[in-house]
């Protein structure tokens, strides 16, 4: 509960007690203590991103080959009629 109004950009802080790093393994989890594990995460967060785009793209290529086809197809049925 918080004990005042937050606003949009507030920064928040928390205290979870003396003893919440003993629990932890592998200790504080903050960005700054753990930047290894952070710079890991967002590598697999752009990776995901980079492979999603491609397929995105990918698909893109895909439809536009498929409208190439049946164009093709589509004049060749007309040329047939005349």
């Amino acid at each position: 509960m918080a004990l005042k109004d937050i606003k949009a950009g507030d920064e928040l802080f928390a205290n979870y007690g003396s003893d919440y790093f003993d629990d932890l393994e592998g200790g504080c989890p903050c960005r700054s203590c753990n930047t290894q594990l952070y710079e890991a995460l967002e590598a697999e967060e752009h990776e995901r991103q980079m492979q999603q785009r491609q397929k995105e793209e990918d698909d893109i290529v895909v439809i536009a080959q498929k409208r190439k086809e049946r164009s093709k197809k589509r004049k060749e049925k007309q040329k047939n009629k005349t």
